[in-house]
């Protein structure tokens, strides 16, 4: 009896998790349709969103170009619809493969432009992953979850976030309850997380009322998507918890688990090593790295392309790149003006400086057989006058049209 109980909890588990990772296409569908920079993106496809990679970019913008956009958000709304109809009359094969189907071609999509990713779709995608591998679908959705959380209050712990200064819109609760809600934020997903583990019932019910609290006081700050998402995930995971025996003593059965959770953990390293410099710098966040909100920060950036042709001999001497960085010759690009009227970017991503990272290589792309220069500055509105706390970037890019792709003479990844 107590074998066939269990049988039944893990088919449930997994039919409710399937519907889970139903909801998250659908909102995806959804806040893409309604919010107009995916289409604008889609519609003006650009190489510069792109950063997993020259050929891989290529390919993708070949097929994008090409008519593929139409017929691959097509074959992505078709394939959840399937997946669905499956799902509604039996847990098979077909439906779990349309769902994965589903789940690559969001991927591709993602992977195509550096303004549609988010911690809604990298979280999910990590909660796909252990809904795919893991043996005990309540375990492996849990776990995720705890890390998630975990890591998110990790970077929480920082004066900005405590003080309020991280929100890009005065929150409701704004006043004498901001600091203190601030503070319940980071012990809730620091400490309080710890409590899905424990056999207590009243420990994890408390647990299970702050994570929801938390998400419904976050949807007038950051919009709908990012709550109903995890909502809709968690919902269904604190039923499936209450429902059946779930231990962290049982994930070391679980290596497939395991190896997802190392490299969730693996990619959120930037921040830890390099700390409040890594959270305005966008390079990890393009590789599943978790973000908070980034205030409302003010840039200056500009982009200056350089003939070779027209640079005395040495022109790779320090001296002259010096003066190149400092902008002394012509041709000058206005990157942030570029991408705000092309793309409408929000504020998050119209000051972070991996996009105009990408939008520096998309100029030597342009202008083969020349020097692309990069300068970023960026700042908080309290923080104008105060030069130490200023964050700042030099790039300069030799542009090598034999292999269409810049190469960096300072090292990339010292982002």
């Amino acid at each position: 009896m107590k074998q066939l109980s269990h049988l039944l909890s893990a088919s449930s588990a997994k039919q409710i998790f399937f519907w889970s990772c139903i909801l998250t296409h659908v909102l995806c569908v959804y806040n893409w349709v309604v919010d107009s920079r995916f289409l604008t993106w889609a519609l003006n496809f650009q190489a510069s969103n792109c950063y997993l990679g020259e050929y891989y970019c290529d390919i993708g913008q070949w097929i994008l170009v090409n008519g593929g956009v139409s017929f691959l958000f097509s074959l992505y709304l078709f394939s959840i619809l399937v997946a669905g109809i499956y799902g509604l009359f039996s847990m098979s094969r077909w439906a779990n493969g349309f769902l994965i189907f589903s789940f690559l071609l969001k991927c591709f999509f993602i992977s195509q432009s550096y303004f549609l990713i988010g911690n809604y779709h990298h979280i999910v995608f990590f909660l796909h992953l252990a809904y795919f591998f893991a043996k005990n679908k309540v375990l492996g959705v849990w776990w995720i979850l705890f890390c998630s959380y975990f890591f998110a209050g990790l970077l929480k712990l920082n004066f900005n976030w405590i003080t309020g200064q991280d929100f890009i819109v005065d929150p409701w609760f704004a006043g004498p309850f901001l600091i203190p809600l601030c503070v319940a934020a980071v012990i809730m997903e620091c400490f309080l997380i710890f409590f899905i583990w424990s056999k207590d019932k009243k420990k994890r019910i408390v647990l299970y009322v702050t994570l929801i609290s938390f998400h419904f006081f976050s949807w007038p700050i950051v919009g709908y998507f990012y709550p109903l998402s995890m909502l809709g995930v968690l919902i269904p995971a604190i039923y499936l918890r209450e429902n059946s025996s779930v231990s962290i003593a049982l994930l070391k059965k679980e290596r497939g688990l395991i190896f997802i959770s190392l490299i969730y953990a693996f990619v959120q390293f930037p921040y830890w090593i390099k700390g409040e410099e890594a959270r305005h710098q966008g390079l990890a966040r393009a590789y599943g790295a978790l973000h908070m909100l980034d205030g409302n920060r003010q840039c200056d950036v500009s982009i200056r392309q350089f003939g070779r042709e027209k640079l005395p001999r040495g022109a790779e001497s320090e001296e002259i790149l010096k003066q190149m960085l400092n902008g002394q010759n012509s041709n000058t690009l206005s990157a942030r003006e570029m991408a705000t009227v092309h793309y409408g970017l929000s504020t998050r991503l119209n000051c972070d400086p991996f996009v105009y990272i990408l939008q520096a290589k998309q100029v030597c792309r342009e202008f083969p057989k020349s020097y692309v220069a990069l300068n970023f500055s960026s700042w908080r509105e309290n923080d104008l006058d105060d030069e130490a706390k200023k964050s700042h970037l030099s790039r300069l890019y030799r542009c090598d049209d034999a292999h269409r792709k810049p190469s960096s003479i300072a090292p990339f990844w010292s982002l």
